[in-house]
Protein backbone atom coordinates (compact mmCIF):
# COMPACT_ATOMS: atom_id res chain seq x y z
CA UNK A 1 0.00 0.00 0.00
CA UNK A 2 1.37 3.47 -0.85
CA UNK A 3 2.01 6.53 1.45
CA UNK A 4 -1.15 8.33 0.29
CA UNK A 5 -3.58 4.94 0.07
CA UNK A 6 -2.44 4.18 3.57
CA UNK A 7 -3.03 7.85 5.52
CA UNK A 8 -6.46 7.77 3.61
CA UNK A 9 -7.31 5.51 5.93
CA UNK A 10 -6.92 8.16 9.35
CA UNK A 11 -9.83 10.20 7.89
CA UNK A 12 -11.91 8.86 10.52
CA UNK A 13 -9.54 7.82 13.63
CA UNK A 14 -8.69 10.30 16.20
CA UNK A 15 -5.34 9.04 17.02
CA UNK A 16 -3.25 6.99 14.89
CA UNK A 17 0.84 6.05 14.79
CA UNK A 18 2.03 6.26 11.39
CA UNK A 19 5.14 3.69 11.26
CA UNK A 20 7.34 4.13 8.23
CA UNK A 21 8.24 0.61 7.11
CA UNK A 22 11.29 1.85 4.68
CA UNK A 23 12.57 3.93 7.50
CA UNK A 24 12.82 0.29 9.52
CA UNK A 25 14.27 -1.14 6.79
CA UNK A 26 16.51 1.36 5.59
CA UNK A 27 18.16 1.62 9.40
CA UNK A 28 18.40 -2.74 9.39
CA UNK A 29 20.37 -2.10 6.27
CA UNK A 30 22.81 0.46 7.67
CA UNK A 31 23.17 -1.29 10.80
CA UNK A 32 24.44 -4.35 9.26
CA UNK A 33 26.76 -2.71 7.03
CA UNK A 34 28.59 -1.70 10.31
CA UNK A 35 29.15 -5.60 11.20
CA UNK A 36 32.39 -7.39 11.31
CA UNK A 37 31.72 -10.50 8.13
CA UNK A 38 29.71 -13.19 9.18
CA UNK A 39 28.15 -11.40 12.28
CA UNK A 40 24.43 -12.07 12.08
CA UNK A 41 21.86 -9.93 12.60
CA UNK A 42 18.73 -10.39 15.33
CA UNK A 43 15.86 -8.07 14.98
CA UNK A 44 14.37 -7.64 18.35
CA UNK A 45 10.86 -7.52 17.58
CA UNK A 46 10.16 -7.62 21.56
CA UNK A 47 7.06 -5.58 23.27
CA UNK A 48 5.21 -5.48 19.80
CA UNK A 49 8.56 -4.20 17.90
CA UNK A 50 8.75 -1.40 20.92
CA UNK A 51 5.30 0.03 20.41
CA UNK A 52 5.39 -0.03 16.19
CA UNK A 53 3.68 -3.19 15.30
CA UNK A 54 5.23 -7.17 15.68
CA UNK A 55 4.63 -8.76 12.86
CA UNK A 56 4.50 -5.54 9.93
CA UNK A 57 7.94 -5.08 12.02
CA UNK A 58 9.13 -8.53 11.90
CA UNK A 59 8.49 -9.08 7.95
CA UNK A 60 10.11 -5.73 7.30
CA UNK A 61 13.42 -6.74 9.33
CA UNK A 62 13.48 -9.95 7.55
CA UNK A 63 12.72 -8.41 4.11
CA UNK A 64 15.64 -5.95 4.82
CA UNK A 65 18.13 -8.62 5.58
CA UNK A 66 18.16 -9.48 9.39
CA UNK A 67 19.06 -12.79 9.81
CA UNK A 68 16.53 -13.85 13.09
CA UNK A 69 14.24 -12.39 14.85
CA UNK A 70 14.52 -11.59 18.63
CA UNK A 71 11.26 -11.70 21.09
CA UNK A 72 10.80 -11.19 24.84
CA UNK A 73 8.49 -14.53 25.23
CA UNK A 74 6.78 -16.90 24.01
CA UNK A 75 3.60 -15.93 22.88
CA UNK A 76 5.21 -13.22 20.65
CA UNK A 77 6.87 -16.22 19.58
CA UNK A 78 3.67 -18.29 18.64
CA UNK A 79 2.29 -15.06 16.95
CA UNK A 80 4.96 -14.79 14.76
CA UNK A 81 4.71 -18.44 14.05
CA UNK A 82 1.19 -18.45 13.20
CA UNK A 83 1.70 -15.55 10.89
CA UNK A 84 3.75 -18.06 8.73
CA UNK A 85 7.07 -16.69 9.70
CA UNK A 86 9.46 -19.41 9.56
CA UNK A 87 13.10 -17.75 10.24
CA UNK A 88 14.79 -18.45 13.37
CA UNK A 89 12.85 -16.87 16.39
CA UNK A 90 15.05 -16.34 19.58
CA UNK A 91 13.59 -15.72 22.87
CA UNK A 92 15.73 -13.65 25.22
CA UNK A 93 13.21 -13.31 28.31
CA UNK A 94 12.23 -16.11 30.88
CA UNK A 95 10.47 -19.41 30.10
CA UNK A 96 8.11 -21.41 32.89
CA UNK A 97 8.95 -24.90 33.23
CA UNK A 98 4.82 -25.20 32.36
CA UNK A 99 5.79 -23.96 29.16
CA UNK A 100 8.29 -25.89 27.97
CA UNK A 101 5.73 -28.27 25.30
CA UNK A 102 4.64 -24.86 24.14
CA UNK A 103 8.34 -24.05 23.51
CA UNK A 104 9.09 -27.55 21.56
CA UNK A 105 6.17 -27.01 19.48
CA UNK A 106 7.19 -22.89 18.77
CA UNK A 107 10.03 -24.49 17.71
CA UNK A 108 12.24 -21.66 19.57
CA UNK A 109 15.85 -20.53 20.45
CA UNK A 110 16.03 -19.98 24.06
CA UNK A 111 17.92 -18.12 27.15
CA UNK A 112 18.57 -20.33 30.00
CA UNK A 113 19.91 -20.12 33.08
CA UNK A 114 17.82 -22.69 35.34
CA UNK A 115 18.43 -26.47 35.15
CA UNK A 116 15.09 -27.68 35.79
CA UNK A 117 13.74 -25.03 32.54
CA UNK A 118 16.44 -27.63 30.80
CA UNK A 119 15.21 -30.73 32.33
CA UNK A 120 11.30 -30.14 31.31
CA UNK A 121 12.25 -28.78 27.44
CA UNK A 122 14.29 -32.23 27.05
CA UNK A 123 11.49 -34.31 28.33
CA UNK A 124 9.26 -32.30 26.33
CA UNK A 125 11.25 -32.35 22.99
CA UNK A 126 12.05 -35.95 23.29
CA UNK A 127 8.44 -36.75 23.72
CA UNK A 128 7.67 -34.90 20.39
CA UNK A 129 10.88 -36.11 18.72
CA UNK A 130 12.17 -32.51 18.33
CA UNK A 131 15.86 -30.62 19.35
CA UNK A 132 15.37 -27.25 21.47
CA UNK A 133 18.38 -25.05 20.78
CA UNK A 134 19.89 -23.27 24.33
CA UNK A 135 22.07 -20.46 24.79
CA UNK A 136 23.36 -20.20 28.44
CA UNK A 137 23.19 -17.32 30.19
CA UNK A 138 26.01 -15.75 31.77
CA UNK A 139 25.98 -13.42 34.90
CA UNK A 140 28.79 -11.02 34.06
CA UNK A 141 27.45 -7.92 35.95
CA UNK A 142 24.11 -6.68 35.45
CA UNK A 143 22.91 -9.25 38.15
CA UNK A 144 19.46 -9.89 36.80
CA UNK A 145 19.56 -13.14 35.56
CA UNK A 146 22.43 -16.32 34.41
CA UNK A 147 24.75 -18.69 35.43
CA UNK A 148 27.66 -17.68 37.55
CA UNK A 149 30.80 -18.32 35.12
CA UNK A 150 32.50 -21.21 37.46
CA UNK A 151 28.98 -23.01 37.02
CA UNK A 152 28.97 -22.51 33.41
CA UNK A 153 31.08 -25.51 32.42
CA UNK A 154 28.47 -27.86 34.83
CA UNK A 155 25.88 -26.17 33.35
CA UNK A 156 26.55 -27.44 29.85
CA UNK A 157 27.32 -31.07 30.91
CA UNK A 158 23.53 -31.24 32.24
CA UNK A 159 22.66 -29.76 28.81
CA UNK A 160 24.86 -32.23 26.73
CA UNK A 161 24.18 -35.03 28.71
CA UNK A 162 20.20 -34.49 27.47
CA UNK A 163 18.47 -36.02 24.77
CA UNK A 164 16.35 -33.54 23.21
CA UNK A 165 18.34 -30.19 23.72
CA UNK A 166 21.44 -28.71 22.15
CA UNK A 167 23.93 -26.12 23.21
CA UNK A 168 23.61 -23.55 20.65
CA UNK A 169 25.03 -20.21 22.54
CA UNK A 170 26.00 -18.51 24.98
CA UNK A 171 25.35 -15.15 26.05
CA UNK A 172 25.09 -12.12 28.68
CA UNK A 173 24.22 -8.63 28.25
CA UNK A 174 26.05 -5.49 29.02
CA UNK A 175 24.78 -3.10 31.83
CA UNK A 176 25.70 0.25 31.20
CA UNK A 177 27.33 0.43 28.02
CA UNK A 178 25.14 3.24 26.45
CA UNK A 179 25.25 5.42 29.80
CA UNK A 180 29.16 5.31 30.37
CA UNK A 181 31.93 7.16 28.60
CA UNK A 182 35.07 4.88 28.98
CA UNK A 183 33.03 1.66 28.44
CA UNK A 184 35.31 -0.23 31.38
CA UNK A 185 32.25 -2.18 32.59
CA UNK A 186 31.11 -3.70 29.24
CA UNK A 187 34.91 -4.73 28.37
CA UNK A 188 34.87 -6.42 31.87
CA UNK A 189 31.72 -8.00 30.79
CA UNK A 190 32.66 -8.94 27.62
CA UNK A 191 35.90 -10.54 28.83
CA UNK A 192 34.07 -12.76 31.25
CA UNK A 193 31.96 -14.06 28.27
CA UNK A 194 34.99 -14.74 26.20
CA UNK A 195 36.47 -16.53 29.69
CA UNK A 196 33.26 -18.55 29.92
CA UNK A 197 33.66 -19.87 26.36
CA UNK A 198 37.22 -20.37 26.52
CA UNK A 199 36.61 -22.62 29.35
CA UNK A 200 33.60 -24.47 27.52
CA UNK A 201 35.99 -25.00 24.50
CA UNK A 202 38.55 -26.60 26.78
CA UNK A 203 36.05 -28.67 28.54
CA UNK A 204 35.36 -30.13 24.92
CA UNK A 205 32.16 -28.66 24.50
CA UNK A 206 30.90 -26.56 20.57
CA UNK A 207 30.06 -23.29 21.24
CA UNK A 208 28.28 -22.25 17.43
CA UNK A 209 27.47 -18.47 18.75
CA UNK A 210 28.70 -16.39 21.43
CA UNK A 211 26.89 -13.03 21.53
CA UNK A 212 26.43 -9.70 24.07
CA UNK A 213 25.86 -6.85 21.79
CA UNK A 214 22.54 -4.70 21.51
CA UNK A 215 22.72 -1.90 19.33
CA UNK A 216 24.32 0.48 21.37
CA UNK A 217 27.51 -2.19 21.93
CA UNK A 218 27.43 -2.77 17.60
CA UNK A 219 28.31 0.56 17.11
CA UNK A 220 30.23 1.81 20.42
CA UNK A 221 32.51 -1.23 21.22
CA UNK A 222 33.04 -3.08 17.75
CA UNK A 223 34.62 -5.92 19.31
CA UNK A 224 31.46 -6.94 20.97
CA UNK A 225 29.80 -7.96 17.83
CA UNK A 226 30.85 -11.35 17.96
CA UNK A 227 28.99 -13.66 16.50
CA UNK A 228 25.51 -11.79 16.28
CA UNK A 229 24.23 -8.71 17.36
CA UNK A 230 20.91 -8.05 18.86
CA UNK A 231 19.88 -4.91 17.47
CA UNK A 232 16.70 -3.32 19.15
CA UNK A 233 15.85 0.78 19.43
CA UNK A 234 18.39 1.61 16.64
CA UNK A 235 16.51 -0.18 14.30
CA UNK A 236 13.05 2.10 15.03
CA UNK A 237 15.43 4.93 14.65
CA UNK A 238 16.09 5.97 18.30
CA UNK A 239 19.55 6.64 19.95
CA UNK A 240 20.13 4.30 22.57
CA UNK A 241 21.41 8.07 24.78
CA UNK A 242 22.28 11.27 24.48
CA UNK A 243 25.56 10.69 24.39
CA UNK A 244 25.57 8.03 21.96
CA UNK A 245 23.63 10.32 19.37
CA UNK A 246 26.14 13.09 19.79
CA UNK A 247 29.13 10.54 19.22
CA UNK A 248 27.69 8.48 16.27
CA UNK A 249 25.14 10.74 14.79
CA UNK A 250 27.69 11.64 11.98
CA UNK A 251 28.49 8.32 10.55
CA UNK A 252 25.06 6.46 10.71
CA UNK A 253 21.72 8.26 9.87
CA UNK A 254 18.53 6.72 11.51
CA UNK A 255 15.41 7.35 10.62
CA UNK A 256 12.77 7.67 13.42
CA UNK A 257 10.13 4.87 12.22
CA UNK A 258 7.51 6.26 14.61
CA UNK A 259 5.05 9.26 14.65
CA UNK A 260 1.85 9.56 16.50
CA UNK A 261 -0.95 11.93 15.42
CA UNK A 262 -4.36 13.20 17.45
CA UNK A 263 -7.21 15.05 15.28
CA UNK A 264 -8.29 18.26 16.85
CA UNK A 265 -12.00 18.28 18.79
CA UNK A 266 -13.42 21.48 19.83
CA UNK A 267 -12.97 23.38 23.24
CA UNK A 268 -13.98 25.95 24.98
CA UNK A 269 -12.30 29.55 25.34
CA UNK A 270 -11.18 30.65 28.84
CA UNK A 271 -11.35 33.65 30.00
CA UNK A 272 -8.41 35.59 31.99
CA UNK A 273 -7.88 33.73 35.67
CA UNK A 274 -9.82 30.83 34.66
CA UNK A 275 -8.83 27.40 34.98
CA UNK A 276 -8.49 24.72 32.50
CA UNK A 277 -9.12 20.81 33.64
CA UNK A 278 -8.41 18.73 36.60
CA UNK A 279 -7.01 20.36 39.50
CA UNK A 280 -7.28 24.12 38.35
CA UNK A 281 -3.78 23.30 37.63
CA UNK A 282 -3.69 26.03 34.96
CA UNK A 283 -4.90 29.47 35.27
CA UNK A 284 -5.23 31.62 31.82
CA UNK A 285 -2.97 35.06 31.80
CA UNK A 286 -4.16 38.82 30.88
CA UNK A 287 -5.31 39.55 28.10
CA UNK A 288 -7.80 38.12 25.74
CA UNK A 289 -9.78 34.81 25.91
CA UNK A 290 -7.85 31.65 24.87
CA UNK A 291 -9.80 28.50 22.76
CA UNK A 292 -8.55 25.55 24.07
CA UNK A 293 -8.33 22.33 21.79
CA UNK A 294 -8.94 18.88 22.92
CA UNK A 295 -7.46 15.91 21.89
CA UNK A 296 -8.99 12.59 22.91
CA UNK A 297 -5.94 10.66 24.42
CA UNK A 298 -4.63 11.08 27.34
CA UNK A 299 -2.77 8.70 29.93
CA UNK A 300 -4.16 5.47 29.00
CA UNK A 301 -3.26 5.55 25.38
CA UNK A 302 0.53 6.51 26.44
CA UNK A 303 0.41 10.19 26.67
CA UNK A 304 2.19 10.26 29.87
CA UNK A 305 0.48 12.42 32.97
CA UNK A 306 3.70 13.84 33.47
CA UNK A 307 2.92 15.50 30.18
CA UNK A 308 0.20 18.05 32.23
CA UNK A 309 1.16 21.55 31.45
CA UNK A 310 4.32 20.46 30.28
CA UNK A 311 5.93 20.72 26.44
CA UNK A 312 3.53 21.29 23.69
CA UNK A 313 1.82 19.25 20.84
CA UNK A 314 2.51 20.52 16.99
CA UNK A 315 -0.86 22.12 15.28
CA UNK A 316 -0.84 23.40 11.91
CA UNK A 317 3.08 23.14 12.14
CA UNK A 318 2.77 25.51 15.28
CA UNK A 319 3.14 25.04 18.98
CA UNK A 320 0.27 24.04 21.08
CA UNK A 321 1.12 24.21 24.96
CA UNK A 322 -0.30 21.27 26.71
CA UNK A 323 -2.97 23.02 29.55
CA UNK A 324 -4.00 21.52 32.55
CA UNK A 325 -3.92 18.36 33.53
CA UNK A 326 -3.73 15.34 31.63
CA UNK A 327 -6.81 13.41 31.59
CA UNK A 328 -7.69 9.56 31.29
CA UNK A 329 -8.21 9.74 27.47
CA UNK A 330 -8.41 13.85 26.86
CA UNK A 331 -5.66 16.29 26.74
CA UNK A 332 -6.39 19.77 26.08
CA UNK A 333 -3.84 21.82 24.18
CA UNK A 334 -4.08 25.44 23.02
CA UNK A 335 -3.33 26.59 19.26
CA UNK A 336 -1.50 29.98 18.93
CA UNK A 337 -4.33 30.56 16.13
CA UNK A 338 -8.06 29.42 15.39
CA UNK A 339 -8.04 25.67 13.94
CA UNK A 340 -10.72 23.54 12.73
CA UNK A 341 -12.56 20.24 13.99
CA UNK A 342 -10.30 17.89 12.55
CA UNK A 343 -6.97 19.43 11.93
CA UNK A 344 -4.03 17.06 12.54
CA UNK A 345 -1.88 17.50 15.58
CA UNK A 346 1.28 15.68 16.19
CA UNK A 347 2.29 14.14 19.13
CA UNK A 348 5.57 12.33 17.98
CA UNK A 349 7.18 13.24 14.52
CA UNK A 350 7.58 15.99 12.16
CA UNK A 351 5.05 18.88 10.86
CA UNK A 352 6.39 21.48 8.84
CA UNK A 353 9.54 22.55 10.00
CA UNK A 354 8.78 21.63 13.39
CA UNK A 355 9.31 18.46 15.32
CA UNK A 356 8.67 16.42 18.46
CA UNK A 357 10.96 13.60 18.79
CA UNK A 358 10.33 10.65 21.76
CA UNK A 359 13.82 12.20 23.51
CA UNK A 360 11.72 15.50 23.36
CA UNK A 361 8.55 13.62 25.07
CA UNK A 362 11.16 12.09 27.51
CA UNK A 363 12.83 14.90 28.61
CA UNK A 364 9.33 16.36 29.43
CA UNK A 365 8.26 13.06 31.86
CA UNK A 366 11.71 12.12 33.02
CA UNK A 367 11.95 9.22 31.22
CA UNK A 368 13.96 7.17 28.48
CA UNK A 369 12.60 7.04 24.49
CA UNK A 370 12.00 3.05 25.03
CA UNK A 371 9.65 3.52 27.30
CA UNK A 372 7.97 6.51 25.22
CA UNK A 373 7.52 4.18 22.15
CA UNK A 374 6.72 0.73 23.74
CA UNK A 375 3.77 2.26 25.75
CA UNK A 376 1.54 4.17 23.31
CA UNK A 377 -1.34 1.78 23.97
CA UNK A 378 -2.37 -0.71 21.23
CA UNK A 379 -6.02 0.42 20.68
CA UNK A 380 -4.14 2.88 19.14
CA UNK A 381 -4.00 2.01 15.29
CA UNK A 382 -0.72 1.64 13.42
CA UNK A 383 -0.59 2.72 9.88
CA UNK A 384 1.84 1.38 7.88
CA UNK A 385 2.98 3.31 5.14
Amino acid sequence: MDRECALNQTHQLPSWCEIDLSALRSNIMQLASRLSPGCRLGAVVKADAYGHGLVPCARAALDAGADLLIVNDLSEACVLRDEGLTAQIYVCGPVLRSQAALAVTCGVSLVVHDAGLVESLAQAAVARGRQVPLHLKVETGTHRQGIAIDDVVEFARQVSNRDGVQLEGLTTHFADLEDSQDRLFARQQLACLQDARQRLIEAGYDVPSTHAASSAAALLLPEAQLDMVRAGLAIYGLWPSAAMAMELSGHLELSPVLSWRARVFPGVAVEAGQSVGYGRTYHVGAGPARRQAVLNVGYHEGFDRRRSNTGHVLVAGQRAPIRGRICMNMSMVEPPSEVGPGTVATLIGRDGEQEISADHFAAWTASINYEIISRIHPRIPRIYV
